[in-house]
């Protein structure tokens, strides 16, 4: 369960968390199985500033494979946990949902910023990421082709938006594929240099034929995972 509180002009002012992690059947020594719910809580606010946070956090034991280390620990689920949240609360206040996050997001003058779970963000150019999304993305046209399509009965087309210092691929796929931007902050896994040397595996997946819109949105996974992820978009028209 995730509620949150905003003023008028669309502050965030709190946020309460009720979180449930499925940790597997067992523990895994030496992290224990606190892992998966210890970095949900921490993370789930995401860039965005916030003074008043209360977080519940929960691993549930399951007859599954147990949770050990992998990389982006709870950041899919969080990631999308705070955005369909910043998206409810732009309906609710009758916001446009990227004004609404710019509103909140962490400022280059507010580095190092030490966030509600104590974690410090030494790092981020949030704002100048997202205008720049806007930009390459070109927002309004798609926004146009929302409301045509829906004035029409047409298959609709869905934007999403999540602010994060990780790895973003949007594409652009109706009618034709497009790879509309492709980048990464580095973190030291010199995984810029791989996608670099190896974008036109992309590139060559895209070719000339349709297939689904889709955003895929990845931490420090290798260029043949994405491929992988476009191959399934392809086959599934």
């Amino acid at each position: 369960m995730l509620r949150a509180g905003f003023a008028a002009d669309g502050e965030l002012l709190a946020v309460t968390a009720d979180v449930w992690c499925n940790t597997g059947a067992y523990s895994v020594y030496p992290w224990t199985a606190g892992i998966e719910p210890l970095m949900a809580g921490g993370l789930l606010t995401g860039p965005y500033k916030l003074g008043h946070y209360e977080c519940t956090v929960r691993g549930v034991a399951t007859n599954t494979s147990p949770s050990g280390p992998y990389r982006g620990v709870a950041r899919p689920s969080t990631v999308f946990a705070m955005e369909a949240l910043m998206d409810s609360g732009a309906r609710a206040l009758g916001m446009d949902p990227i004004a609404l996050r710019r509103r909140n997001l962490i400022l280059p003058a507010d580095i190092p910023y030490k966030m509600p779970s104590r974690l410090v963000d030494d790092s981020g150019a949030y704002e100048a990421c997202l205008d720049r999304a806007v930009e390459v993305f070109d927002v309004g046209r798609w926004r146009a082709e929302q409301a045509r399509r829906r004035d029409a009965g047409d298959r609709p087309v869905g934007i999403g938006i999540a602010p994060r210092h990780l790895i973003a691929i949007s594409i652009v796929a109706d009618p034709v594929p497009r790879l509309v931007d492709f980048h990464q902050t580095t973190d030291g896994d010199h995984h810029d240099d791989h996608f670099r040397h190896d974008r036109h595996k992309l590139l060559h997946l895209l070719g000339d034929r349709p297939c689904r819109c889709c955003c895929l949105y990845h931490r420090c996974l290798e260029i043949d995972h994405v491929c992988r992820k476009l191959r399934l978009c392809r086959s599934k028209l």
